[in-house]
C-alpha cells in the first residue's frame, strides 16, 4: 500500500493492490451511512462511500473507495473491508454541511507538484510564482483538470487571487487558518530592494570616525586560516570579505584592494583542498566533515564561501578567477538549482515551497526532522547569492537569489516575527510561539530555542546574526519598534555580556541609529575586541 499525502492536500489518499483494507478506530462509533453504530457491530455493509460519524466530534470521518463497492464491517475499535481490494482509497474529516462539496473534488487524486517562475530572466519589482499541481484520476492516469482543490498557509494567501478561494472550506493549523483553493495557484511576489548598500548609508560625521575604527580591524585581521578546517576558515574569509564592502562603502579602496588579493588566493587555496561532489546524495560536501558541516552547518558554511567570492568579484578591474567561479556556482546549484535539466543536483534543496521557510541543514537526520535554526543565516545565504549574480553579472543568478531572499522574508515576517492581532500561532499551547514576541527555531514538528538561552535576548540575537544591508530588509522599523518595546520592558539581559549588548544596540540602530551608534563606539573602546 503507497500513502499519497502531498503537502495542503485536505485528503488522505492510499492506493492498495490486493489488500484487505483495516483501520483502527481512535473513537467511539455513533454511526456509519446514518446505520446506529453504538455498542453494536455493523457488518458486511456494503458500498463505495462511507460516512462515519464520532461520538464527541463535530467533523465527520468519510472514506471514499473509489474503483468498486466494498462490503464494510467494524468490530472492536476496528473497521475493516472482507474482501481484497484494488484501486484508491481516499479519506477526509469536514463539518457535515461541507461533506457534498467536498465530494466533488474527491475523484481528481492531486499526488504532488511543481514550482514554475516564468520570465526570469526579465527584470521587474515582483514575480509569478505558479504551483502547478499533478493530478490524476481513480486509474492513475493523469489529467489535465482544474477540478482539485488544495488547502493554502497565510503566507500564500496574502499573495492570491480570492476568485478561486472557497473560503468556507478551511482548517485551523499552527500557523494559521488553511483556506481552500481551485486549481493551480498563482502567487504575485514583490522583489525586496536590497543592494551592496545600507538602505540608509551613515551620516558624513561619523565617516572619519568608521575609517579609524576599519583600520584597527584590518590591523586585528587574522594574516593565516587553516587549509583543512573549513568552518574556521570560511568565518575568516567571511569576515575578510565583510570589512572589504565597508571598506568599499567608506571609499577606502587601498584596504579593499589589498585585502582582495588575501581573499582571493585564500579562497582558491581551501576550496580545491575540501570540496567534492557526493554521488550519493547529489550535493557539495566536504573532505572532512570537521563540525557536522555536510549536516547542521551546511548553509552556514557556505554561505560565507558564496558571499566572500561575491565581494571578491565585485572589483570588475580585477582578473576573476576561473577556478573559484567554477566551485562557487556548484556550491550554488548543490543548495539552489534552479532547473530539472540539470541531474547533477536537485532542485532549489533548500527551499520548502509550500511552507514558506527554508531548511539550513543538509545531509543530517534529526528526529525532529527538518530545521531552520537562525532565518537570519537563510536570508543571508539568498542575499549572498544574489550578489554573485551581480557580481559575475549573471541575471539567472542574481534574479534566482532575489526571488528567494524576497520569499523568504516575506515567510519569515509571517511565521517568525509575532505580532499583535495575529491569527498565527493562535492555538491551544501555542504560546511558546508567540511569547518572546521572536520565535525560535523552527523544526518541521517543534520550535525549539537555544539551549544556553537564559534570556530574552539570547532568543532575539539568535534570529538577527548575522548583521548585514539584508537585515533591514528582514526586520521591518514597525516590528523593530515592538520587538525593542518588549525587550526594555522585561529588562533580563546581562550589561556585562558586550556580544549581547552590541547584538541589541545594532537591531537597535534600524531605529535609533544615532544612540546605537554612540554606545557601539564607546563599548569599542572599552573592550577593542568585541
Amino acid at each position: 500500500m503507497e500513502v499519497i499525502m502531498p503537502q495542503g492536500s485536505p485528503f488522505v489518499t492510499l492506493k492498495c493492490k490486493n489488500i484487505q483494507f483495516r483501520s483502527f478506530l481512535f473513537g467511539s462509533l455513533y454511526s456509519i451511512n446514518d446505520q446506529d453504530a453504538r455498542n453494536r457491530p455493523i457488518s458486511n455493509l456494503n458500498g463505495r462511500k462511507f460516512n462515519i460519524m464520532f461520538y464527541h466530534l463535530n467533523n465527520h470521518c468519510v472514506i471514499h473507495f473509489l474503483n468498486s463497492n466494498v462490503s464494510i464491517s467494524t468490530g472492536k475499535r476496528e473497521l475493516y473491508i472482507s474482501e481484497k481490494y484494488t484501486g484508491y482509497i481516499r479519506i477526509y474529516t469536514a463539518e457535515p454541511s461541507y461533506i457534498d462539496i467536498y465530494d466533488k473534488y474527491v475523484n481528481n487524486i492531486v499526488v504532488g507538484g511543481e514550482v514554475s517562475v516564468p520570465d526570469m530572466l526579465k527584470d521587474s519589482k515582483y514575480r509569478i510564482i505558479q504551483y502547478n499541481w499533478k493530478v490524476i484520476d481513480h486509474l492513475g492516469n493523469r489529467v489535465n483538470s482544474s477540478n482539485y482543490i488544495m488547502m493554502a498557509l497565510p503566507h500564500h494567501i496574502s499573495q492570491m487571487d480570492k476568485k478561486n478561494a472557497m473560503e468556507h472550506l478551511s482548517y485551523k493549523s499552527i500557523r494559521g487558518p488553511m483556506v481552500a483553493y481551485k486549481g493551480k495557484w498563482s502567487l504575485n511576489q514583490p522583489l525586496l530592494d536590497v543592494g551592496w548598500e545600507p538602505k540608509y548609508l551613515p551620516r558624513n560625521k561619523y565617516k572619519e570616525i568608521l575609517i579609524n575604527i576599519l583600520q584597527k580591524e584590518v590591523e586585528n585581521l587574522p594574516k593565516t586560516i587553516s587549509g583543512t578546517n573549513i568552518k574556521e576558515s570560511g568565518k575568516i574569509l567571511y569576515l575578510y570579505a565583510r570589512i572589504i564592502e565597508v571598506a568599499d562603502e567608506l571609499k577606502v579602496l587601498n584596504v579593499s584592494r589589498n585585502l582582495r588579493g588575501f581573499l582571493d588566493e585564500k579562497l582558491d587555496k581551501l576550496l580545491r583542498m575540501n570540496l567534492v561532489y557526493d554521488k550519493t546524495w547529489g550535493g557539495i560536501i566536504t573532505v572532512d566533515d570537521i563540525d557536522h558541516i555536510n549536516g547542521y552547518s551546511n548553509i552556514y558554511i557556505y554561505t560565507s564561501l558564496i558571499y566572500s567570492a561575491a565581494v571578491l568579484f565585485k572589483d570588475s578591474t580585477l582578473e576573476k578567477n576561473e577556478g573559484i567561479i567554477d566551485y562557487i556556482y556548484c556550491i550554488v546549484r548543490s543548495l539552489v538549482n534552479p532547473t530539472e535539466k540539470d541531474k547533477y543536483f536537485t532542485v532549489t534543496r533548500t527551499k520548502d515551497w509550500y511552507h514558506g521557510l527554508s531548511w539550513t541543514e543538509g545531509f543530517y537526520f534529526d528526529p525532529a526532522g527538518k530545521s531552520q535554526h537562525k532565518s537570519s543565516n537563510v536570508a543571508d545565504l539568498y542575499y549572498s547569492i544574489m550578489l554573485l549574480g551581480k557580481s559575475l553579472d549573471d541575471k539567472l543568478v542574481y534574479n534566482l537569489g532575489k526571488l528567494l531572499l524576497s520569499t523568504e522574508v516575506h515567510s519569515i515576517q509571517t511565521y517568525l516575527q509575532m505580532k499583535q492581532n495575529s491569527d498565527i500561532y493562535t492555538c491551544s499551547g501555542c504560546d511558546i510561539f508567540t511569547k518572546y514576541i521572536q520565535v525560535g527555531g523552527i523544526y518541521s514538528s517543534k520550535v525549539d530555542y537555544p539551549i544556553n538561552s537564559q534570556n530574552d535576548l539570547t532568543i532575539h540575537c539568535n534570529q538577527k546574526e548575522p548583521f548585514s544591508p539584508v537585515t533591514e530588509a528582514l526586520f521591518p522599523i514597525k516590528w523593530i519598534k515592538t520587538e525593542y518595546d518588549y525587550l526594555d520592558k522585561v529588562k533580563n539581559f546581562y550589561s556585562n555580556n558586550h556580544e549581547e549588548q552590541i547584538c541589541y544596540l545594532l537591531g537597535r540602530a534600524i531605529i535609533d541609529p544615532d544612540t546605537s551608534f554612540s554606545d557601539i563606539s564607546l563599548i569599542h573602546k572599552l573592550y577593542p575586541t568585541y
